[in-house]
């Protein structure tokens, strides 16, 4: 595979997660070594690209907006929260079970927070969420808890 910058890294996660059981793994780990070393390295923020301001003949972005896609992708499908209509009034929850055994988080929207906590257990995905009246969650078929 080509290898992209931290901010085009959306597009090819995107198009790999369109086979989520194949690439989740792929995607995931890949945000974890390459977002993870900047954290590992004293980050607060996310860098423009992987060697920080020793990019650019040392003139590389420690805070840049456009390399804050993890946030997108955890949320978006290890959290399972995707939005069906502006605002997320409605939205769908399907979290990528194939790559943890467990997640939890919370997304905001401009009517109040989402909460969201799933885990496996013998085959099954056990979810609770919460959100705030007038949102409705549409959730996919697998085994859920109420």
């Amino acid at each position: 595979m080509v290898e992209t910058t931290l901010s085009h890294s959306f597009y090819a996660f995107e198009a790999l997660l369109q086979e989520p059981e194949l690439y989740g793994s792929y995607v995931f780990g890949k945000i974890e070594r390459d977002w993870g070393s900047m954290l590992y390295r004293g980050a607060t923020s996310f860098w423009e690209t992987i060697k920080g301001a020793d990019d650019f003949a040392k003139a590389g972005s420690l805070c840049h907006g456009w390399s804050a896609i993890p946030v997108y992708f955890y949320q978006t499908y290890l959290l399972g929260v995707k939005p069906l209509e502006p605002g997320f009034r409605r939205f769908s929850l399907t979290p990528l079970g194939s790559v943890l055994d467990k997640a939890s988080g919370t997304i905001p929207t401009p009517h109040g927070a989402i909460e969201v906590s799933w885990h496996k257990e013998q085959g099954a995905v056990s979810c609770q969420v919460t959100h705030p009246d007038g949102l409705v969650c549409q959730r996919d078929s697998i085994n859920w808890e109420s």
